[in-house]
């Protein structure tokens, strides 16, 4: 996650080792000072060396704080720069990762779980990185503090940083503590954003069956399962100040009066060093609790990382050949199951050529949704294959593939924004002009009103929550139609639309005959009418393929 960035720590680390040094000079210095006027002199040996005037001392005090502040300015700009950079190139790796992955793996995922990734894990990844920069300063000031203290009296420094180590030693069962607990929060806490994300999503049904107290109850158990972790891990986390400091404080006595028995240290080496240890504290706090942090985080690291390996696993394959415009389309053979041995479709056959508008009927369940999935590439047959223009779906890029087919679901997904947004769906290269030949195609305003302004004014709401559902489904065939595919698939795509908006529709499918090859799954007779022959499907198999004119006899 750093290793990109190493240019910036080592900047980092310069400036605040140089801001360390700056501050452990101003201390030094101000107390030298200070013992200065208590006894009238007026020169100072300042680091038991150098001879200097109490007033050019005050002069480069007031420098080191000048310097101090610059270096410690320029090394905070640069940690919100690296801030910034590891958890922006955390999020494009996440989003990367699941986009880059098969449809499967992604429908595998629980409810919510991008957005967790994308932002309650990077959160918590940029509190550690911020914690990290703490850690970092804190670390190399103590380092400068502690390399100044040498320099002015190396016996008692040597001393109190014996008592730290051994101090830092004492800590680690406490930072062992918090890595287990850490790991029972971070489940706890996926768990319930799961649920969030989960319920969310049922409001109607939740209203409508009249559940919401169990759903509450629920929630409220799995809130305060969170809850009870997380305190015990933050009680935990938090012990180390106080533990430091009090300890920290002890050990420090004990190094002061093991020097004080030391007849030949003076109070001019003593109270500079003892000043310095003292300001270590807090820095050495800072580092301690940085350590403890990161083992805090041990959970989250481990499940960010066990799903970025699961989806990293389950990347999309695709093949290299390049699909231009549609011929025809085969199944031959193919069977598909579940990865829980469901078996959905069985030894399924048929062949649909160009211009032709081919139904798929059946009863639920039969497999007639898997198969649009099968032909747009987001599952892959157990066995047969499916040919595109007499090419093996396999060997054809994907990506090469969807420029030639628009897909119409059952349940239409929509985004946030106006009807020309839905209909344009990030494909740039549509033209004004064909989204509102679509939108009337289709349906979506009356023949009249249908032009870029009222399209463009038509907020539809967040996913499409100021729509009914007949209005969901026009605008979702809308933005099948503007892309002008040779093929289109269309699952159910009357369902929500009253008798004559249905026929209207069938009108105008029935005037793409030729034009474009169409692929319909439906129950509707009058859709069924259209299509120039249906596929049966019964019990995961193909049974029977009728011509229009049997449908309508």
């Amino acid at each position: 996650m750093l290793r990109p960035n190493g240019f910036r720590i080592l900047c980092i680390s310069f400036a605040n080792l140089l801001a360390g040094i700056a501050e452990a000079a101003f201390l030094v210095i101000s107390t030298g000072i200070a013992l200065g006027v208590t006894t009238s002199d007026s020169s100072l040996e300042i680091f038991s060396r150098f001879d200097m005037e109490i007033t050019t001392s005050l002069w480069l005090a007031g420098a080191f704080i000048f310097a101090k502040f610059t270096l410690g300015t320029i090394a905070l700009w640069l940690q919100s720069g690296l801030t910034e950079s590891v958890v922006v190139h955390q999020r494009l790796k996440i989003t990367e990762l699941y986009f880059g992955s098969t449809w499967e793996a992604q429908q595998d995922a629980p409810t919510g779980h991008l957005q967790h990734l994308l932002l309650g894990f990077s959160q918590e990844i940029s509190g550690l990185l911020n914690s990290f920069n703490q850690g970092l300063s804190s670390m190399l000031s103590l380092m400068a503090l502690i390399g100044v203290a040498l320099f002015v009296d190396p016996f008692s420094t040597l001393i109190a940083g014996f008592a730290l180590l051994i101090l830092g030693i004492a800590l680690s069962p406490i930072r062992k503590a918090i890595a287990q607990r850490s790991k029972r929060t971070a489940s706890s806490q996926l768990d319930f954003a799961h649920g969030i994300a989960e319920y969310s999503s049922l409001g109607i049904a939740i209203q409508s069956y009249g559940v919401s107290e169990p759903v509450k109850q629920n929630l409220g158990r799995l809130l305060k399962v969170e809850g009870k972790a997380r305190r015990k891990m933050e009680f935990t986390l938090q012990t180390i100040t106080p533990v430091y400091i009090a300890s920290a404080y002890i050990f420090i006595l004990i190094a002061l009066s093991i020097v004080s028995r030391n007849e030949t240290m003076s109070l001019d080496k003593i109270g500079p060093v003892a000043l310095l240890m003292l300001r270590g504290l807090t820095y050495g706090q800072s580092v301690y609790f940085f350590l403890a942090l990161k083992r805090a985080m041990t959970g989250t690291f481990e499940q960010l990382n066990s799903t970025m390996d699961f989806y990293s696993k389950n990347k999309l394959r695709t093949g290299r050949e390049e699909v231009t415009g549609f011929n025809s389309l085969t199944f031959d053979g193919v069977t598909f199951s579940h990865k829980n041995g469901t078996e959905i479709i069985k030894n399924a056959s048929f062949r649909m050529k160009h211009g032709e508008i081919l139904g798929l009927s059946g009863e639920s369940g039969s497999g007639k949704t898997t198969i649009l999935e099968l032909i747009c590439g987001l599952r892959s047959p157990d066995h047969g294959c499916i040919l595109i223009n007499e090419t093996n779906l396999e060997l054809i890029n994907l990506n090469s593939w969807q420029k030639n087919y628009s897909l119409v679901t059952q349940e239409p997904r929509l985004i946030s924004g106006s009807a020309t947004d839905n209909i344009k769906f990030f494909r740039n290269n549509i033209s004004i002009e064909d989204i509102e030949k679509a939108a009337q195609d289709a349906l979506y305003l009356s023949d009249s009103s249908t032009h870029l302004n009222n399209l463009e004014m038509h907020q539809i709401g967040e996913a499409g929550s100021q729509l009914s559902g007949g209005q969901k489904q026009r605008l979702s065939l809308a933005r099948a139609l503007a892309s002008k595919p040779p093929l289109l698939l269309l699952d159910e795509p009357t369902a929500s639309l009253d008798i004559e908006s249905e026929e209207k529709i069938c009108e105008t499918l029935n005037n793409l005959r030729g034009k474009v090859s169409i692929l319909i799954v439906s129950h509707s007779e009058n859709v069924l009418k259209i299509c120039d022959r249906v596929i049966y499907l019964e019990g995961n198999s193909i049974i029977s393929t009728d011509s229009s004119s049997k449908i309508e006899s």
